[in-house]
């Protein structure tokens, strides 16, 4: 399964995604694939099947967003039957994208090292079910303006447009039933699907 989803820019996937992960193992997939972080993330062995959580980017012609943007890992799967048996194996190989001809070479010894390093204690943090649900609180307590800006009714009209469009969502939201609203609309699945096809409505219009 080649996967769209998870947090942008997290290096590791939130809990409730994982669990989604490993759901579509215990489901039949022999692997999961996850893209749209633009993060290498780490690697779970589920059901003697793997996850690779995150593959950074491999060809993505944008000015870098982070130090991380032109990072990524090229994934190659091994699939073998033997009998009623089939294994899954996995290697990485940590490749680099130029920032100027946006060209994706292999990373040098020293770099697919350090990134190789990286993968394996982001790994560790995966498999520690406490460990990942600090990482995802501290994630969202990192992002929160990028959010806030989701609100922000001016938050395409230029920077003082985006300033005051900040302190009036601040404002409509101040009361907790507001906030309690707008969490009852994201949480319930009936709530969740009908404003996402309003929206989607008013984008077609």
């Amino acid at each position: 399964v080649n996967l769209h989803g998870n947090n942008e820019h997290s290096p590791l996937p939130n809990p409730q995604f994982a669990n989604q992960a490993r759901f579509l193992v215990e489901s039949g997939a022999d692997a999961v694939i996850v893209h749209h972080a633009h993060r290498i993330s780490g690697v779970e062995i589920h059901r003697d099947r793997p996850i690779l959580y995150g593959l950074g980017n491999f060809q993505f012609c944008t000015p870098a967003l982070n130090a991380h943007w032109h990072q990524g890992v090229m994934a190659i799967l091994g699939i073998k039957r033997q009998g009623g048996t089939l294994s899954v194996t996995h290697e990485l190989h940590p490749v680099l994208v130029d920032p100027e001809s946006y060209s994706t070479e292999q990373a040098d010894p020293e770099m697919a090292k350090h990134l190789e390093n990286d993968i394996a204690a982001l790994s560790q943090i995966i498999a520690s079910p406490a460990s990942l649900q600090a990482h995802f609180e501290a994630f969202v307590q990192e992002s929160q303006t990028m959010y806030q800006e989701f609100l922000n009714p001016f938050a395409s009209k230029g920077r003082i447009g985006r300033l005051v469009g900040r302190v009036f969502v601040k404002r409509m939201f101040l009361r907790r039933r507001r906030h309690a609203m707008l969490l009852n609309a994201l949480r319930c699945d009936a709530h969740r699907e009908a404003l996402t096809r309003d929206l989607t409505r008013r984008l077609e219009e």
